[in-house]
């Protein structure tokens, strides 16, 4: 992680993913549902800059700046992430927090493996 606001934002994240306050959805940042992980971001940030996000309801789709299951650019900077995705490296494979969530992994281990700062996920 680059710098203590990279930190300082990504330690807020892993707080509201292992708080138990957001139920989880899969496909997309936000939905009547639930968040996926990079939806908790999204809210994370929103707090954090004071803002209420556009509650764009497209069909059932929540959007943050556009996007409806992709990272936005200004959180994927605020939290110092490679990508909109998540991707990182883990034992010889490629694979991202997106497919974390969609997959089923929880909350709390998508938080340890965030925790873990596997290769790739952020910028050095």
């Amino acid at each position: 992680m680059k710098n203590t606001f990279q930190r300082k934002s990504v330690k807020l994240w892993l707080k509201a993913l292992r708080s138990g306050l957001y139920k989880q959805t899969r496909g997309q940042l936000r939905d009547e549902r639930g968040f996926c992980c990079l939806g908790v971001a999204c809210e994370v940030y929103n707090l954090q800059q004071r803002k209420n996000h556009k509650k764009q309801l497209t069909s059932k789709y929540f959007r943050y700046d556009g996007e409806f299951s992709r990272l936005p650019i200004k959180v994927q900077r605020w939290l110092g992430l490679t990508s909109e995705n998540g991707d990182y490296c883990r034992r010889l494979t490629s694979t991202n927090l997106i497919h974390n969530n969609d997959q089923g992994v929880s909350f709390n281990k998508i938080a340890d493996i965030i925790e873990s700062n596997p290769k790739g996920l952020f910028v050095e």
